[in-house]
């Protein structure tokens, strides 16, 4: 708040000096310009004693021209008084009306900032989609990569099992397994790095997509209610007509104990791609147990997720294992 003016300083001292009782004649004195006082004066011919008219002081003036006796000067007086109100109104309403013009301006300039965010939150949630179809792309190029790494290492092996039983060396075959083995070696390493790449990418546009949204919230909330565009309706997505609801039983996880971060993600990211896009997808190898009720799906090259198929499109994952534990694995569940 601003300092009052020395005039309505001077208002002040009096009012608390008269218990709230101001004469006119200092209302005069201390709101009314001394020319405009002379003025008056001089117009019905009125002069202060010992002063010349061009001279005299304020309350000398407001003295001379409060006069009951001449309700015309009186009545002239007060009319210079709303006159004054009335500019001073003035002012405050231009006042407003530029404050209003700035804070117009710069809700322009915060819907245009909202806009921008919007956009670029979107834009960031598509690019996010992108790579983790990228990703589910990479992962099972992978899995088919390291599955010609693990036989080319068994017919390696095997030929180098046949050349330790032969009497003379056989030359050729081995080193095109052997070179054949190195490449497939490095186009595993290759293939993981790019998955990693691309695993931290996505989750950089995941914490990018989260700065924005928190942005969009912050310019929302300074946006007033009365001039905030209306939400857009975002109608849920509708499920494909093979997605079935988990079920995860304590012994799915009992049987997680123990095993890598790694194959815990291979089995979860499984286990719910089958939910959400069925038996066909590639890489997961679905098929039944014969003679049980039991299912089985591939997490990795080595690992195997058991599930059963309930009704109501339901499905309850029982356990996780190696491949060479298939049929400890399927004894036990048998016996349950």
């Amino acid at each position: 708040m601003t300092s009052p003016s020395p005039a309505v300083q001077g208002l002040l001292r009096v009012v608390l000096e008269q218990e709230g009782k101001v004469p006119l004649e200092r209302v005069v004195q201390e709101l009314l310009p001394v020319g405009t006082l002379r003025d008056l004066a001089r117009k019905h011919g009125l002069s202060p004693k010992g002063y010349r008219i061009e001279k005299a002081p304020a309350p000398r003036l407001a003295k001379l021209l409060i006069d009951v006796r001449n309700p015309t000067l009186v009545t002239e007086v007060l009319e210079l008084l709303l006159e004054l109100r009335g500019t001073g109104d003035a002012q405050d309403a231009g006042e407003l009306a530029g404050r209003v013009s700035e804070l117009e301006a710069l809700l322009r300039l915060r819907e245009g900032e909202l806009r921008g965010a919007r956009q670029e939150v979107d834009k960031q949630r598509a690019q996010a989609s992108q790579h983790r179809d990228r990703e589910f792309e990479l992962t099972a190029s992978l899995g088919r990569a390291e599955e010609r790494a693990i036989a080319a290492r068994a017919e390696a092996d095997q030929l180098r099992r046949q050349q330790g039983a032969s009497p003379a060396p056989v030359p050729g075959p081995g080193r095109d397994d052997a070179r054949r083995l190195h490449e497939l070696e490095r186009e595993v390493e290759e293939l993981g790095l790019a998955e990693e790449g691309h695993r931290r990418h996505a989750a950089e546009r995941q914490a990018r997509i989260r700065e924005l949204e928190g942005l969009v919230a912050d310019l929302e909330a300074r946006v007033p209610k009365g001039r905030k565009p209306p939400k857009e309706k975002v109608e849920a997505p509708l499920l494909a007509d093979t997605f079935r609801l988990p079920r995860f039983t304590p012994a799915f996880y009992k049987s997680l104990e123990g095993k890598e971060r790694r194959h815990v993600e291979q089995a979860f990211q499984a286990a719910l791609l089958f939910c959400t896009e069925g038996p066909s997808y590639p890489g997961l190898e679905v098929k039944q147990i014969e003679g049980q009720e039991i299912w089985s799906l591939r997490a990795s090259l080595k690992l195997r997720v058991y599930f059963e198929l309930l009704e109501e499109r339901c499905v309850e994952f029982v356990a996780v294992a190696d491949r060479e534990d298939q049929h400890t694995t399927l004894r036990r569940l048998k016996e349950r």
